[in-house]
């Protein structure tokens, strides 16, 4: 075997050089960067809607109501006991105009949410969006917030917080819906999100799931 010619061994040694420079020049910019959980690097746009987000407040009859649709979103969580995740979609009037529960065993995208938005266009199609109010027993994940502002649908309630879902042992992507709305304020801009309508039934639920 012929010996590598010096000039050869130099290139390597050079490109290598280079390569670990600049990863740990990337190392070192994302350290420096704030976490998607930061609210220090939130835009002053996407601050005014997550304050405005936060500073909703329903009243006694709207809470009821609520709590009336919210009950469709818990028996569809029956249908799944150890991911109780059920979810439905009224029209103005608040009709149910669609519903769905998690299947993640066939897919890993098949959350609650996704299922009823799926059922919803396979009923109605891809439009009327802004009439609508998405019912859920869990706070909207990432994933599912996306393909909720994807839509524009303008209201989401649900039950169970991210912290009480993830103390049940089913991990979750550490940011609240609340949050990843207001950081979608360029494509959307709900009416309001709100949390805690039916928990009393749905924290037990998920703390009692089977594991």
């Amino acid at each position: 075997m012929e010996p590598t010619p010096r000039s050869a061994t130099i290139s390597r040694r050079t490109a290598a050089l280079a390569l670990t420079a600049s990863v740990a020049a990337l190392t070192t910019a994302t350290t420096g960067t704030s976490s998607a959980t930061d609210s220090t690097d939130i835009d002053e746009s996407a601050r005014i809607t997550m304050d405005r987000l936060n500073n909703y407040r329903p009243t006694p009859e709207e809470w009821r109501f609520h709590e009336l649709q919210m009950a469709h979103a818990i028996r569809q969580a029956a249908a799944n006991p150890r991911y109780p995740f059920g979810a439905v979609i009224v029209d103005g009037s608040g009709s149910l105009v669609a519903e769905g529960v998690n299947n993640g065993s066939a897919h890993p995208g098949f959350h609650g949410e996704v299922v009823a938005i799926n059922d919803y266009v396979n009923r109605h199609g891809n439009s009327g969006w802004q009439h609508t109010t998405l019912y859920t027993t869990g706070e909207p994940c990432a994933m599912c917030i996306g393909m909720i502002a994807w839509a524009g649908i303008p209201r989401v309630v649900w039950a169970s917080s991210v912290e009480t879902i993830r103390n049940s042992g089913i991990g979750q992507i550490s940011i609240s819906a609340i949050e990843l709305a207001a950081r979608s304020h360029e494509v959307y801009q709900p009416e309001y999100l709100l949390g805690g309508v039916g928990a009393a039934v749905m924290d037990p639920v998920f703390r009692a799931r089977p594991r």
